[in-house]
This record gives structure tokens, sequence and C-alpha cells, in this order.
């Protein structure tokens, strides 16, 4: 009998929590649209934080971890813009993910 190694590629925990992020994000916005109660929504902002809280606490090893990173951060909700901030913070950041997200394209 032999064992079966499974090797997940680099950050894949990253963009599991993106996709999941964004996927819960959808739902978060349609029960705020439903005027949905707080017993309705307080489940799904649980989800969304967890998501978020394994992106920021996970580190990011490829250029496609850290372009994942960089969107949280630039994130209008909850990112650096919530936070005092100078406009050209904004704008390095912005930069940055643009070369990132060009550079981890396959």
């Amino acid at each position: 009998m032999s064992a079966t190694i499974v090797r997940f590629p680099p950050d894949a925990a990253l963009i599991a929590a993106e996709r999941e992020f964004l996927s819960v994000l959808d739902e978060v916005n349609a029960l705020t649209e439903a005027d949905a109660s707080e017993a309705e929504t307080d489940p799904v902002y649980e989800r969304l934080w967890e998501q978020k809280t394994i992106i920021e606490e996970t580190t990011a090893t490829t250029l496609a971890g850290a372009a994942i990173k960089l969107r949280m951060l630039l994130d209008p909700a909850s990112g650096l813009r919530v936070v005092e901030a100078e406009p050209c913070h904004f704008l390095m950041l912005e930069q940055i993910l643009a070369v990132i997200e060009r550079e981890a394209r396959p």
C-alpha cells in the first residue's frame, strides 16, 4: 500500500479564501438588499470575517497571493480606505497591485 501525496499549489489557501470571501460578500449584499434581519445576516457576516482573517493571517508566497492581500487592503469597505491614510498610499498600492496582477497571469 502506498501513500498518496497531495500537493497544493502555492497560496492555495489564500486563493480559496478570496473566492469564498467574494461569494459570501455576494450573499451579504443580497441580504442587505432584501432588508434581512440581524439574525439572518450575523452568521453570514461571521463567515465573511473568517475568510478575511484567513487572508490577513496567511503568508503570501507568490505574486498571486500578494495580489490577493493587496486587493484586501484596497477594499473600499474594509481596507485602508476606512483608516487614516494619505492619498499617495492608495496610488502606490494600486500601482503595485497592477504590476503584481500583470506578472501573475499564467
